[in-house]
């Protein structure tokens, strides 16, 4: 607590416009002379200000941190049981969308079409198989650009007259396996595993198939020809980390001529339809 006295005399003595302050602590009183006959008086309290940032801060790192951590489910995968505010079973339409966390319904947001944001990655099927745990930076685009080549003409002066492709480049993706399980590194990687769970690994660690990248915004990228290949092991065996393998997942043409499909929320990439709703 600041505090301050001074005699009524005092006041014919101070000019218009200046004052003095006392302050104590974290708390400052300020009187300042604005006219002939009156006195501001103003006080202030560095502690509270800076508890009020303190919580502002605490409030939003607590805001986004539950935006990250919290699976998302877009209106139109929420089960009916849920409920909402537009009566039961109801669901918003575009651009509206909910946040779904862990059974709880968070807020309903507006403006915002998650259809258009492809993000997590809850599961990862190759070959038919579920695969096991990723590190947290699930799997990343990996691929190359295309490389191109310009031709000139000595009669055009301004620029290139064409364009050629030389390599078209190739799309890839790249991700630290961390589930070492013999079963798993069979199912990724090839190789073998015996009755003791002991595995040992192929000559070439790679293994050809359909992949499926399932994602948490309800998205499915499914790689018809996956080339996944175990470039070497990654992590540690230490205290700071866990042993991994590190995989490189080449998108290939199939007999088809087709690499990849992203297919929208709520669709199944084995029919291309809408899978049967959860009421069914």
């Amino acid at each position: 607590m600041a505090k301050t006295k001074f005699p009524t005399d005092m006041l014919e003595l101070i000019p218009v416009g200046t004052g003095f302050s006392r302050r104590s602590g974290q708390a400052t009183v300020n009187v300042t002379r604005i006219s002939e006959d009156s006195l501001e008086v103003t006080a202030a309290c560095d502690s509270l200000a800076r508890q009020i940032l303190i919580l502002t801060e605490e409030n939003i790192r607590i805001r986004n941190e539950l935006f990250r951590n919290h699976h998302l489910k877009r209106y139109m995968n929420l089960p009916a049981s849920s409920g909402s505010r537009y009566g039961s079973g109801a669901r918003p339409s575009p651009p509206f969308c909910w946040e779904y966390s862990d059974g709880d319904l968070l807020t309903l947001k507006l403006g915002i079409n998650m259809d258009k944001l492809i993000f997590g990655m809850s599961q990862v099927k190759f070959c038919g198989l579920e695969i096991g745990w990723f590190d947290e930076q699930g799997v990343t685009p990996a691929g190359t650009a295309a490389t191109q080549v310009d031709i000139y003409a000595a009669q055009v002066k301004d620029g290139p007259v064409a364009t050629i492709t030389s390599n078209p480049g190739k799309k890839a993706f790249t991700g630290n396996l961390i589930d070492m399980s013999a079963e798993n590194l069979v199912n990724t990687i090839g190789g073998s595993k015996d009755d003791q769970g002991n595995w040992e690994p192929p000559e070439k660690w790679e293994k050809t198939g359909v992949m499926d990248i399932v994602c948490d915004s309800g998205h499915t990228i499914r790689l018809y020809k996956a080339k996944v290949t175990g470039n070497d092991f990654g992590g540690g065996v230490n205290s700071q980390g866990v042993l991994s393998v590190q995989l490189n997942i080449e998108v290939m043409k199939d007999e088809n001529g087709k690499r990849m499909k992203i297919f929208a929320p709520g669709i199944d990439p084995e029919t291309g339809k809408p899978k049967p709703s959860e009421e069914a």
